[in-house]
């Protein structure tokens, strides 16, 4: 698998059931994928308040710059965060947005 097959909808349900794992062998090629995509703009969990809080960021192109946060949405629970930026990234790679909440 080189690409996101944006119809494997089942890889996504999994993955929002258990943000932190297991994966299945299938997703953890997707969660590769997701890993190596250009940094510039790359979607990124950020941890606002240690053990409490998390936001979604972005990636600088250049390492020296600072990370951006979106601070529109916070979350309290990290795997709510991961999956935010799971969504974000499919969207990114496939182009098409994941219809799950």
């Amino acid at each position: 698998m080189d690409r996101i097959e944006p119809d494997r909808l089942d890889l996504a349900q999994e993955f929002k059931a258990q943000p932190l794992g297991p994966h299945s062998r299938e997703l953890q090629k997707v969660l590769s994928i997701m890993r190596w995509m250009p940094k510039a703009g790359k979607p990124i969990v950020v941890c606002t308040k240690p053990y409490e809080q998390w936001c979604v960021g972005e990636l600088p192109a250049n390492r020296c710059t600072a990370v951006t946060v979106l601070t529109e949405h916070s979350y309290d629970d990290e795997g709510e965060a991961f999956w935010q930026v799971f969504k974000r990234r499919w969207h990114v790679l496939t182009g098409h947005e994941l219809p799950l909440d």
